[in-house]
This record gives C-alpha cells, sequence and structure tokens, in this order.
C-alpha cells in the first residue's frame, strides 16, 4: 500500500516536470492554470487575518513623518534641502527642527527600510509555525499548505533549476564544437531562463509588449534580485534574433558558475564594481555596444531593493545619441518575496522554490532619450521616474549604497552639516552681508574657528547640532542640547564681535 502511494506521490512529481519542461523548449505555457492557481491560493489566505489593514497606504511606516524634516535631493542642481531651513525664524528654531529631523531618522529612516522583506499586507502561511492566535482549523490548513509547499511545489522546483543548469551545460559543450548563430544563441537563453523561472516559480505578466526594447540602445529596470535578468530575457519572443546583452556585478559561488556558463552561449558584460579602471573600461564598452547593437540590459539602481521604493539612477550611461528603453517591475509579496535578502544565494533560491510563487508584473515603457538642454543626472532621474510612476513605487533621491559604504554616508553627514550650518549663520547675521562681507565669509570664520571643523579628537559644532540621541530620547534632554548649542554660537560671535572692536 505504501509502495503503492509512493509510486503514485513520484509519477504526479514526473508528470508535472516533464510537461513544464515539453512546454518551455517548444515555446509554450500552461495558459490560465497559473492564474487559477494564484486564485485559490489568494482564497486560502482570505480565511487568515491580514497583516495589515486594508484602509493603510502602501508601504506602512513605523511614524508619519513630515516631508518638512526630510532630507531632499535636488537632481538638477545634485544638491540637498530641508524644508525646514526655508522655515526657521531663529537660531533655536533651527536646532529644534534638526534635532526632530535626526529623531526622525534614528526610528525610520529613507535608505533602510528598502532592505527589509517586502510587505505582503495578507497573511501568506509562508512562515513554518502557525501563530497562536489561529484556531484549531486554521492550524490544520497551515500545516497543509506547509506540506504543499514542500512536498509539490519545491522538489518539481529543484528538478526544474537542474535542469536548467543542465541545459546551459550541455549548450556550452557543444560551443566547444561548433559556433552558434545569433538565433540559435537567443534560443539557448531564452529556454535556459524560461526554465530557471519556472524552478524560482514565477508568474509573470508583461505589458505593453509593443514597447520591448530594440537595438541599438539600453534597456533599465528596477531592481531586486540577479534572478530579475533572468525574468527579463525570459521575454523574448520566442524564435527572436537577439535577446539582451546581460550585465552586472561579478560573483562567485553560484552565481559566479551562471556567469561563466552564460558568457560561453550569450553576450555578457561582468565587472567587479570596486576596481575605478574596469567601471571605467566597462562604461565605454557598454556605451559602444548600445550605440551599435545591444540591447544592454543595466540595472541603473546598482543594489537590489525590496521593490517599496526605486534608488536614484547612476547617471554614468545616460548620455547624448543612446536610446533608452525603462522597464518597470511591479511584485505582488503576498506570494513570494523576490527581494535577495540573504548571504547567501543558495538559501535566497530554497526560500523561493518553496514559496507559493514569484508574482511580477513586467510593463515595457516607450523609449526615452536625452533632450538637447538636459543633463545626465537630470535624464537620469526622468528616466527613474517613469518607472516609478508605472510600478507605483516612490523614487528616492538616494544611492542604495548608503547602506554599505561608510565613505557615502559621511559625505551625506558632511552635506547635512553644511546646509544647516549655512543656515545658522544667515540667522545669527539676520541675512545682513555688511558685517565683514558676505554670509559665506562668516561661514568661513565659523569653520576656522574649530567649530565648524572636526578631527579624530573631537566633533564640529554642526555634528553636535544635528548628532542623533543616541542614550534616549527624552524630550527634555534634546531641549537642553539645543539649547546648549545656540548658547556656544552666541557666545562665539560675542568673542568676535569683542576683537573687531579691539582691532578697531
Amino acid at each position: 500500500m505504501f509502495l503503492w502511494l509512493l509510486s503514485i506521490y513520484f509519477g504526479i512529481l514526473l508528470g508535472i516536470f516533464l510537461a513544464t519542461v515539453f512546454l518551455i523548449v517548444f515555446g509554450q505555457n500552461w495558459g490560465r492554470l497559473p492564474r487559477l492557481y494564484l486564485k485559490i491560493v489568494k482564497s486560502i489566505q482570505s480565511h487568515f487575518p491580514d497583516v495589515y489593514p486594508k484602509d493603510v497606504t502602501a508601504w506602512p511606516s513605523i511614524i508619519d513623518k513630515s516631508p518638512q524634516y526630510t532630507l531632499t535631493r535636488h537632481k538638477e542642481s545634485s544638491k540637498a534641502s530641508f524644508q525646514f531651513l526655508n522655515e526657521a525664524e531663529s537660531p533655536f528654531e533651527l536646532c529644534q527642527d534638526a534635532l526632530v529631523s535626526g529623531i526622525e531618522s534614528i526610528i525610520q529612516d529613507g535608505v533602510l527600510q528598502a532592505y527589509d522583506p517586502c510587505p505582503s499586507y495578507s497573511e501568506s502561511l509562508l512562515h513554518f509555525t502557525p501563530l497562536n492566535t489561529w484556531n484549531q482549523t486554521q492550524k490544520l490548513v497551515f500545516y497543509a499548505t506547509l506540506g504543499f509547499r514542500f512536498l509539490i511545489l519545491f522538489p518539481i522546483r529543484l528538478a526544474l533549476f537542474m535542469t536548467s543548469l543542465a541545459w546551459v551545460l550541455m549548450a556550452v559543450a557543444v560551443s566547444f564544437v561548433r559556433e552558434y548563430s545569433d538565433v540559435e544563441r537567443t534560443s539557448i537563453g531564452i529556454i535556459y531562463c524560461r526554465l530557471y523561472n519556472a524552478s524560482m516559480g514565477l508568474v509573470a505578466k508583461y505589458h505593453q509588449e509593443e514597447n520591448r526594447p530594440q537595438k541599438p540602445g539600453i534597456a533599465i529596470s528596477n531592481h531586486m534580485s540577479p534572478n530579475d535578468a533572468q525574468a527579463l530575457f525570459a521575454g523574448v519572443e520566442h524564435g527572436a534574433t537577439f535577446g539582451y546583452v546581460v550585465t552586472g556585478q561579478r560573483h562567485t559561488g553560484l552565481i559566479g558558475f551562471i556567469q561563466r556558463m552564460a558568457e560561453r552561449v550569450s553576450p555578457c558584460m561582468w565587472l567587479e564594481r570596486k576596481s575605478g579602471d574596469e567601471r571605467k573600461n566597462f562604461q565605454e564598452d557598454a556605451i559602444k555596444i548600445a550605440k551599435q547593437s545591444g540591447p544592454v540590459l543595466l540595472f541603473p539602481e546598482g543594489y537590489c531593493s525590496n521593490n517599496t521604493m526605486i534608488f536614484q539612477f547612476r547617471k554614468a550611461l545616460f548620455q547624448d545619441d543612446v536610446n533608452i528603453y525603462p522597464i518597470a517591475f511591479k511584485q505582488d509579496g503576498r506570494y513570494g518575496d523576490g527581494f535577495w535578502i540573504e548571504d547567501e544565494f543558495y538559501i535566497h533560491l530554497v526560500r523561493l522554490m518553496s514559496s507559493w510563487a514569484l508574482v511580477y508584473d513586467v510593463t515595457y515603457l516607450p523609449k526615452m532619450s536625452k533632450r538637447v538642454s538636459e543633463s545626465a543626472a537630470e535624464f537620469a532621474g526622468r528616466c527613474q521616474s517613469a518607472i516609478g510612476e508605472t510600478a507605483g513605487i516612490p523614487v528616492s533621491g538616494f544611492d542604495g549604497g548608503l547602506k554599505y559604504k561608510q565613505e557615502e554616508q559621511q559625505k551625506l553627514r558632511v552635506l547635512q552639516e553644511k546646509i544647516c550650518a549655512e543656515k545658522l549663520v544667515e540667522l545669527f547675521f539676520d541675512g545682513e552681508s555688511s558685517m565683514d562681507g558676505s554670509i559665506s565669509e562668516h561661514s568661513s570664520e565659523f569653520a576656522s574657528s574649530g567649530y565648524g571643523s572636526f578631527n579624530e579628537s573631537g566633533k564640529s559644532f554642526t555634528e553636535s547640532l544635528i548628532e542623533p540621541i543616541e542614550d534616549t530620547l527624552s524630550p527634555s534632554i534634546a531641549y537642553l542640547r539645543a539649547r546648549k548649542c545656540s548658547q556656544e554660537v552666541e557666545s562665539f560671535f560675542d568673542i568676535q564681535q569683542k576683537q573687531e572692536q579691539i582691532v578697531q
């Protein structure tokens, strides 16, 4: 009896696996079945309490942050500003606003939330243990879904993943014997990517396919994981003569193995971002290919995020005479999260293979070109905004590298100090420039005095003005710190005026 049930079980798995491979190789798909499957999953999830209330706005925040206290980047000038700087009427008010801005950033900043797991807004049932608040029926349903994911979905997807690797290895072996034509290279890439996507449980819907990237040009999109390249390549028409020139960071391990195999049978460009020479050569080669053939597939954010925000686009490749084809990714987190948040890539793959599905909406936007009066930064920002508007995702004026690069964090910190200090000096002189020259001259004096500079042995005044409250968020301590900063500046300028009187 047991062997009979076991044979039926493996027969079902083998049948689904072989049918999927057959459909992919011959350019077909499962039709409406994946969407029907998603409806069933959604119906099961609806019998469990929602994670968030239904009336919550997109991407719920810990606090209701005011735009007044948020640092805003200006693409047209590559500068930044706080709105409260334009509204402060006294030095103390400026100190108070700076402290409020710092406290809000401590609670929730505008960058790190994009590196959290993607919110699902509903009970996804993707954890390993039931919640204590569920009743017995809900717990039984949960265990049934857990068994389905790991006894049905996972083994089928693992087999499809191994098949995708076997396919590309076979193609690489043949490449040493004969040269592939462009059509053959593209076909090999499409089949590999569709097998790979099937192993990840991808259910993608491609919109506005008439805008699919063409030669010559650069295709750009927002970014969640290295799997985005396979999701886009799988959207190429079966039988097409070209796909994408895939680009990205050079990796080791499993990703590195896939990259080395892929570059044998498909045009690819990998680089080491830490090398300045490699970045320069990569930029030159990418622009050259984009102007002659392509389309070159790029992810201008440079970092993966959870699809709740689009980071600042790198402006280097947004040049004249280069066609840009924007592509917008939007995922539904209730079935699975495509964001690569794990330390090891294989753990990421296991999580995806055991999820319900990866549900993406991929929208091809019309071709965009740089305007005559437009800078590279403005053009990059316009493309970023177009993708964000299409996907319904807010855009950020900051680089995703702020999470990882201490030098970028320091630059931003110094920038905030500078703009706050300049406004503080302006308030003390009440907008007058008659006292020993312009405001900028007073700013220089302010910096040279020791308050505006900093070294390893001490902190600058402007740093102490806006530094986070580390030990406590007590309003009284915040008030005393702001008052102390204000008194220090008043004392400094009193000394300066007395010195001027003595000289005179």
